[in-house]
């Protein structure tokens, strides 16, 4: 903010007080860095060298910087797919808001929730309207969103015309590092082997389920 003093006196010391923790004695021009939200009343002070009589200037609210911003996560670290929660916790209520979530869209909702579809890590900022003023806030972390592992399997027999059947499951990682296997075999039996065998003991149709876990903790 630049300040011009307009008085046409001689023989007089100025001094300002800007309210941000930074005074100056300078007639003319001064030029002053403000680096929080909020609005400052400035003071200026005139004392005249001869006489040593003062007066005092009180320019009210004289400068005014946008509005604090700031917001909540309920994770910095998720998997694909899943959603993250953003809320507003701002001093001042907005006339209006625009979320950017770092991978390519947005959202006006006040208090969103949003699912990232791919990994990465993304930056997020919100951008706050206020009586007009707009102030944005990014986040300082980044959201970590983990890969799912992607996983396929086989069996070598799945068709069986007498009991036991006896199968033999195979599960084949295709990407990440999967720290944990959880086989459903559809006959309330289960298992936690990457490749059991196991033996059906009753005739019918068995859906067969597996599960993986990555060291992310993505499944």
């Amino acid at each position: 903010a630049s300040f011009n003093n307009k008085s046409p006196l001689t023989n007089v010391n100025i001094y300002w007080d800007f309210r941000n923790n930074e005074t100056i004695t300078e007639a003319n021009q001064p030029q002053v860095v403000y680096k929080d939200y909020g609005s400052y009343t400035v003071t200026v002070i005139a004392e005249n060298t001869q006489t040593g009589c003062t007066d005092t200037l009180v320019l009210e609210n004289a400068v005014n910087i946008g509005n604090d911003v700031e917001f909540t996560v309920s994770t910095e670290s998720i998997c694909q797919d899943e959603a993250v929660s953003f809320t507003d916790i701002s001093s001042l209520p907005a006339d209006s808001v625009r979320w950017t979530f770092g991978d390519g869209t947005q959202s006006t909702a006040f208090n969103p929730a949003h699912i990232y579809t791919a990994p990465g890590c993304y930056s997020v900022t919100l951008e706050r309207h206020v009586d007009g003023c707009a102030s944005t806030f990014q986040y300082p972390n980044c959201i970590q969103v983990n890969a799912l592992p992607n996983v396929s399997y086989n069996n070598n027999n799945s068709i069986g015309c007498s009991l036991p059947h006896v199968v033999n499951f195979a599960g084949i990682p295709q990407s990440g590092d999967i720290v944990s296997w959880e086989w459903d075999f559809g006959d309330s039996n289960t298992s936690t082997e990457q490749n059991p065998v196991h033996s059906y003991n009753s005739f019918g149709n068995f859906i067969v389920t597996l599960t993986v876990t990555n060291s992310d903790g993505c499944s």
